[in-house]
């Protein structure tokens, strides 16, 4: 084993230990979305910040290794390395973190949707409390129901 295979390989053992780690905390925050436990989503926020943090010194690091070897330092370099070197432990484990990479950034893609439909419901409850909504009678801010008129504007010709 070379030392480029072995480098590659702690750090993408490395990335997918924090990368697993993140994975977790984006289905869990998911639940508690869907529970609309919001409080507990704001306290994973600064986790789910400390692992894209350590994820992206991770990577930074394996790029570093890649371009010691002689090779560009990104992913498509990765990726040809793999393919020009017989290493199964490290294409397994690059392969682990891609497919990892992909489930947390689906989780996150949902989550936002979530978080925008809670949004857009807690917009429209705010409407209708405020009597923003112009759909029939609520209450206005004096206590008092308001009506929707329609008024008819002049035609100047």
């Amino acid at each position: 084993m070379s030392v480029l295979h072995a480098r590659l390989l702690e750090h993408l053992t490395e990335e997918n230990a924090v990368m697993r780690n993140l994975l977790k905390l984006v289905e869990q925050e998911q639940l508690l979305l869907i529970q609309n436990n919001i409080k507990n989503v704001q306290q994973l926020l600064d986790e789910k910040s400390k692992y894209i943090s350590e994820l992206s010194a991770l990577a930074h690091q394996r790029h570093l290794t890649l371009r010691a070897a002689g090779q560009a330092a990104d992913e498509s370099a990765m990726q040809a390395w793999l393919e020009q070197n017989t290493a199964p432990d490290v294409k397994a484990a690059w392969e682990k973190l891609l497919s990892q990479t992909r489930a947390a950034k689906a989780f996150n893609r949902t989550n936002g949707l979530l978080i925008n439909t809670q949004l857009t419901r807690n917009q429209n409850t705010l409407n209708i409390l405020s009597g923003s909504n112009n759909h029939g009678n609520f209450y206005g801010p004096n206590g008092q129901t308001t009506r929707s008129t329609l008024s008819r504007g002049s035609i100047v010709c």
